[in-house]
């Protein structure tokens, strides 16, 4: 594992997670009551899959495309969360 997280690290999945990761521990730290929250990990999330969106979006995108690439950062967020959280996204919700 690098030292620091590096703008190519950030973009694989592994990466993104530990960003996410390192943002809540950080937070929690700043604000105790942020470590059992699910705030934080949810925007945490959105923001790295933003940062990642806007790192892959080229000029050569039409609308079209860039709605598709918004869409998939957003899924792709939210799995990121869920995955952070330790929730179980292969077997169904149960109530």
């Amino acid at each position: 594992m690098p030292v620091f997280l590096t703008p190519q690290a950030l973009f694989s999945f592994p990466g993104a997670s530990l960003a996410v990761n390192l943002l809540w521990r950080f937070a929690a730290v700043v604000h105790p009551p942020f470590a059992n929250g699910v705030l934080v990990p949810i925007v945490s999330a959105l923001l790295v899959g933003f940062v990642i969106y806007l790192q892959s979006e080229t000029e050569e995108m039409n609308s079209k495309q860039k709605s598709v690439a918004i869409f998939i950062a957003f899924l792709n967020s939210i799995w990121l969360s869920l995955v952070v959280m330790g929730v179980d996204i292969v077997s169904p919700p149960s109530n």
